[in-house]
């Protein structure tokens, strides 16, 4: 189990206060490694091809970088779709598959659908679907640990 990171706990209370903001314009916030987007146009580069569900509106995404020379970044996308979550389940079970990624655990309970995913490369793929119309779709990304 990874340790507690403050940086993340500031990050993600940044992400809070990023979301309660008004209107819909992009927004950018960016500290100590962390890059933080509200309603961008664009989900960010290190999310792997055909992770984003075709259609659905991006409206958060944010992007840790420990070191820009190393590609070690981790990240988180929020997008939202009106499309129901059994097809979305089936949506990322084929992502995954075609992009030679393996689901190594599933919690599937109504209203909250979680896969995790690990790539050869051993980066983790998390995605959690929670309620309808829309559905909310959080995918993290983050390379594995070692250990």
């Amino acid at each position: 189990m990874s340790a507690f990171r403050p940086e993340a706990a500031l990050a993600l209370l940044a992400l809070v206060a990023l979301s309660l903001s008004c209107g819909r314009a992009p927004r950018t916030l960016e500290f100590d490694g962390f890059t933080i987007f509200t309603n961008p146009e664009e989900a960010p580069a290190l999310v792997p091809s055909g992770f984003l569900y075709p259609g659905a509106r991006v409206v958060q995404s944010a992007v840790y970088e420990r070191d820009p020379y190393l590609s070690n970044s981790e990240g988180m996308v929020l997008l939202e779709t009106d499309d129901p979550a059994d097809k979305l389940l089936g949506y990322y079970a084929e992502a995954f598959r075609k992009n030679g990624w393996q689901i190594i655990q599933s919690h599937l309970k109504p209203g909250e659908y979680q896969l995790i995913a690990e790539s050869p490369s051993r980066r983790l793929a998390t995605i959690i679907l929670r309620g309808e119309s829309p559905v909310q779709i959080k995918l993290y990304l983050r390379q594995a640990s070692l250990l």
